[in-house]
């Protein structure tokens, strides 16, 4: 798709009609779930209104943020924060007179002796409670002077970012996002606190999420301001990114807002158009389950991306699409809502982007229904059963003749074995050679039988059981057991592959 412009089918036109013959073997087009729930912390509210640090822990030791490594607990490797109660916003106070608060501020003690000047003075975390609040208003009146007045000034890389942040924000509109703190050492004149960017995006969310950094604090000229930005140790520098890296272009449509880097706003237009179709088939397929009215996309051709941006990592994934969820800061054991993230320099035309679509939007639907096991990180269930069921969605309006999934798994037949995929999220997705392209094949195989057999409703069911926590779909959904459920398939499978 580089350097080309996408030339989706138009709404209405249906792809089994005129769907040309599935292309040769191809190197496996990954698209699933890249799980960073929140790689670096994100600051919570306790039922009583304190203020909590909750994160997702890595996925296997050395390999933060690969596709399916999920697990999300409590800060147990970091010295526990102390919680603080959540200070007032009151608009009023601030939005009115932000020139008195700052005048007060510098007449207060420790006052610099000279415009510029950086003295030793200290830093309490009421001031920064009061600067974070006028952050926040200056954030939601879109006022972008008073917003980067809370950033110490003589720092141009800082402004910058935070300028880009702001911007992209006020593009983005989201609903009521406030600043909150949460101590993180230092001393009386240079305080480190957690800063949580509490926030949603409408229909997206279903509650507000967190963007989360560690600031460090100063008083410069009278006025407490954040002077270094950066990430908790061990996490992820890019949990913003895009947002404070790139000035994005936004285009809101009836179902979707799609989101582009620099380089992608050529592709806009067409990224909307296929998006907005595959919204409207998945949403068909959800029916009235959880989840949400609207899906966001992030598009750009710099493969590297979808390891980098929403905190995800640093090194580059290879992948065509993405879907990452967001952890829900007042119910950490749920999602709020997701980002799909689309690799535009790999989808090579408009049917492929449309199918990746539909597939990372099958992602980001059901992502309500999903219960995160807080403490547990083996808790999630196993990679094929969300893989292959968003894999099964993308190609629901297909014949089975005319499946890249099915065309795969004839290709790879030496490697088949009656099994369903491994249980193991890792091996899902990293597995060495063919093993991710048969992977995927399988699993999508799985809500293929069950379509066939039981019907696309049971198909559903199957998979939002599975999400619910349990691991009996067979049993329950279906009313079989589960040896007869995976003979049964097996069976069919061989029929369908030779």
């Amino acid at each position: 798709m580089s350097g080309t412009v996408v030339k989706p089918a138009p709404t209405g036109q249906s792809d089994a009609t005129d769907q040309p013959p599935p292309p040769p073997r191809r190197q496996p087009r990954v698209r699933g779930r890249l799980v960073a729930l929140a790689l670096v912390p994100a600051l919570a509210l306790t039922a009583g209104g304190a203020v909590t640090l909750l994160r997702a822990g890595h996925g296997r030791q050395g390999a933060p943020g690969r596709l399916g490594s999920r697990a999300a607990h409590a800060f147990a490797d970091l010295p526990t924060p102390v919680t603080t109660d959540l200070p007032p916003v009151s608009e009023a106070a601030y939005a009115t007179d932000l020139a008195a608060a700052d005048r007060a501020n510098a007449t207060g003690p420790g006052t610099d002796a000279a415009p510029g000047a950086l003295k030793a003075t200290t830093v309490s975390l009421k001031d920064v409670d009061a600067t974070l609040a006028r952050r926040t208003v200056a954030l939601r009146a879109r006022n972008e002077a008073a917003f980067l007045a809370t950033f110490d000034a003589s720092r141009a890389a800082l402004i910058k970012t935070e300028r880009t942040l702001f911007r992209n924000l006020v593009k983005l509109a989201p609903v009521a996002p406030v600043y909150h703190e949460v101590p993180a050492g230092g001393t009386a004149t240079t305080l480190r606190t957690y800063v949580g960017l509490f926030y949603e995006f409408k229909g997206v969310d279903l509650e507000p999420t967190a963007l989360g950094k560690l600031e460090t604090w100063i008083r410069r000229n009278g006025k407490v301001v954040t002077t270094e930005v950066g990430s908790v140790p061990g996490h992820s520098t890019t949990r913003y990114a895009p947002l404070d890296e790139v000035p994005l272009t936004v285009r809101t449509g009836r179902l979707v807002t799609v989101v582009g880097a620099p380089d992608a706003v050529s592709d806009l237009a067409d990224i909307d158009a296929a998006a907005e179709r595959a919204a409207t088939a998945v949403h068909a397929v959800w029916g009235p389950r959880p989840g949400p009215s609207r899906f966001i996309v992030f598009a750009t051709h710099d493969s590297r991306a979808i390891g980098t941006w929403f905190g995800a990592g640093t090194a580059p994934i290879e992948a065509v699409g993405a879907t990452m969820p967001e952890l829900a800061v007042l119910h950490p054991e749920r999602f709020a809502g997701a980002r799909v993230i689309l690799n535009l320099s790999d989808i090579s035309s408009g049917q492929e982007l449309y199918r990746v679509l539909r597939h990372e939007f099958t992602h980001a639907i059901d992502v309500r229904a999903q219960v995160t096991p807080v403490g547990n990180p083996d808790g999630y269930e196993p990679a094929w059963v969300e893989e292959g069921f968003a894999a099964w969605v993308e190609e629901l309006d297909l014949p089975i003749d005319g499946s890249v999934y099915v065309h795969d798994l004839k290709a790879l037949r030496s490697m088949w074995d009656r099994q369903f995929p491994t249980d193991s999220r890792d091996a899902f997705y990293t597995s060495a050679g063919d093993h991710v392209a048969y992977n995927y094949a399988v699993a999508s195989m799985v809500y293929r039988y069950v379509d066939r057999t039981y019907g696309a409703a049971k198909a559903v069911a199957f998979y939002s059981w599975y999400a619910a926590g349990h691991r009996d779909a067979a049993e329950r959904v279906l009313g079989v057991d589960a040896d007869t459920f995976r003979n049964g398939w097996a069976d069919w499978v061989e029929s369908v592959i030779g």
